[in-house]
């Protein structure tokens, strides 16, 4: 690429994170303007649910990859419902909510609710809240157990909106390894917790589109830009829970529409190429608010924020208010341990792992190809895209060993690349039927 097409592609990029910035400026100052006291007399319908479930609660007892985020879900309530200040631009900067002193942020919100006076602002200024666009509007019309209802709903609809844009592109054989992937991710978590959906729609949103543009997209060149762009939604509605999936899953989409189009050498540089403007979306647009923040706030949110970067990426771990030093194969070994807990993860493993066994043996793979190549690159990259939950968690070794629970389905990005990578192996044997 020469240097006048990275100038480019650089201006491209910057006013694209300008474009962004501005609208979810515009778009939070918006929903700050909607009254909050219907918000707050449905969000009491929360009260109860709370109470009975509690902070983490697990759907199935005793089985760790089952816990919904309830704590996280009281925190977007919270910032919701709060509406103390006249100033809608400086309350969207600040994303404040009710707290108590000496309470966590669950309990804050049940002291709330419950009618508790004593109440103080905190300030969550760090991250955008993208949330709250359709968190607010919703909250004026339901209550937060017809909010789970209805996410439950839309869930399955663009699930199953994705994998009809698959069909109409003759991609039936590769609705299997999406849906391998979607299963990793535990749907049913999903659609019980406010806080686990934001990157899944993100992610739909994002695949859906690709499905539909892919052609315009690469004629136009502005590929990159569109990874750029859901590094941007990624990091804008999400706190950090599994953002990379939805980088893993456009990777893997992007590669079977152009499983016949490109170069093994190629594949891996698009990997890094694409990973990297992402990467550069998601960073770049987080940087934007913790600017505009501290501006405007005039408080030091800059340095809040880097400060909380270098915590959740070190190996030292204080959350529950006595540190300890941990190690990054700690965090490793933390998210397996959710996989192993159960045997049902297990047994979905093997069972996936010996259907693309049966399958390549029907197709006679192991007598009619002799080339380790085919075998290693044949899925062009897919490995290389199995293996960046790896890469994110010893990276992210703080926030990946504390928040195992919710981390672990990054490898949702695996499991759809090695179903991609055996999809893929058996296609080239002529069977285009998995």
């Amino acid at each position: 690429m020469s240097a006048e097409d990275l100038k480019l592609r650089a201006v491209r990029c910057f006013l694209l994170l300008g474009i962004c910035a501005v609208a979810g400026v515009v778009l939070l100052f918006g929903v700050y303007l909607l009254p909050t006291e219907p918000m707050k007399r449905n969000a009491a319908d929360a009260l109860s649910i709370m109470q009975q479930e509690g902070p983490m609660h697990r759907l199935i007892p005793d089985i760790e990859a089952s816990r919904i985020d309830n704590y996280t879900d009281s925190v977007m309530l919270n910032t919701a419902i709060y509406g103390e200040n006249a100033n809608a631009l400086m309350e969207s900067m600040a994303a404040k909510r009710y707290s108590y002193q000496g309470e966590t942020a669950f309990g804050g919100l049940v002291k709330y609710l419950s009618g508790e006076t004593g109440c103080e602002a905190e300030s969550y200024a760090r991250y955008w809240h993208g949330y709250l666009i359709c968190l607010k509007p919703l909250l004026l019309v339901f209550n937060y157990g017809e909010i789970r209802l209805l996410i439950s709903m839309l869930q399955l609809i663009v699930l199953a909106g994705v994998m009809m844009e698959m069909a109409k592109r003759d991609l039936q054989g590769y609705v299997k390894a999406f849906l391998a992937g979607v299963i990793f991710l535990i749907p049913v978590t999903l659609q019980l917790s406010l806080q686990y959906s934001q990157i899944y729609f993100v992610t739909m949103f994002c695949v859906s589109f690709l499905l539909k543009k892919h052609e315009k997209l690469s004629l136009c060149g502005w590929m990159f830009e569109f990874y750029f762009f859901v590094g941007i939604l990624s990091c804008f509605f999400d706190f950090l829970t599994y953002p990379l999936v939805a980088l893993g899953f456009v990777l893997l989409v992007h590669f079977i529409l152009e499983r016949e189009h490109s170069e093994t050498w190629s594949r891996f540089m698009h990997i890094g190429e694409y990973s990297v403007a992402w990467g550069l979306g998601y960073v770049g647009i987080w940087c934007v608010k913790w600017i505009l923040a501290t501006l405007l706030l005039r408080e030091n949110i800059l340095r809040d924020a880097i400060l909380q970067v270098l915590y959740r990426s070190s190996v030292e771990s204080s959350d529950s208010g006595v540190t300890e030093i941990i190690t990054r194969k700690d965090a490793l070994l933390a998210n397996f341990h959710l996989l192993v807990q159960s045997k049902v993860f297990i047994a979905v493993i093997c069972i996936w792992a010996l259907y693309i066994a049966c399958k390549m043996l029907r197709s006679r793979f192991v007598m009619r190809n002799k080339k380790p190549n085919l075998l290693f690159f044949g899925g062009g990259g897919c490995i290389v895209i199995a293996l960046l939950p790896f890469a994110w968690i010893l990276l992210m070794a703080n926030h990946s060993f504390v928040h195992c629970w919710m981390t672990y389905k990054i490898f949702a990005v695996s499991a759809f690349a090695l179903g991609v990578w055996g999809c893929r192996l058996i296609e080239v044997q002529g069977e285009k039927e998995v």
